[in-house]
């Protein structure tokens, strides 16, 4: 009987996980003063622990982030690292 209840509650909550309001983050990292794109910075949300590098020509895209406020850091060796705070809203 214990095995069953287990399964349900699993089920349950694979269910309400993929019932969660989720959107994207997306954007393109640049240098502040000459313009040009920042390939490889790290583009880190926090309390998700969930991450990506910027692509060469400094773009990068996170899906399926919890609607929601956010902290978003942005680190590259050699770059003063950076924090915002940022809302995703559903898709």
């Amino acid at each position: 009987m214990r095995k069953n209840l287990l399964i349900i509650l699993l089920i349950s909550a694979v269910s309400f996980l993929a019932a969660e309001e989720v959107g994207k983050l997306a954007g393109k990292i640049t240098h502040e003063k000459s313009g040009a794109a920042i390939e490889n910075v790290s583009v880190f949300i926090e309390k998700l622990g969930k991450g990506i590098s910027s692509k060469d020509n400094g773009t990068y895209i996170l899906n399926d982030i919890p609607a929601g406020k956010h902290s978003l850091v942005f680190q590259l060796i050699g770059f003063k690292s950076s924090k915002v705070q940022i809302e995703i809203v559903a898709n």
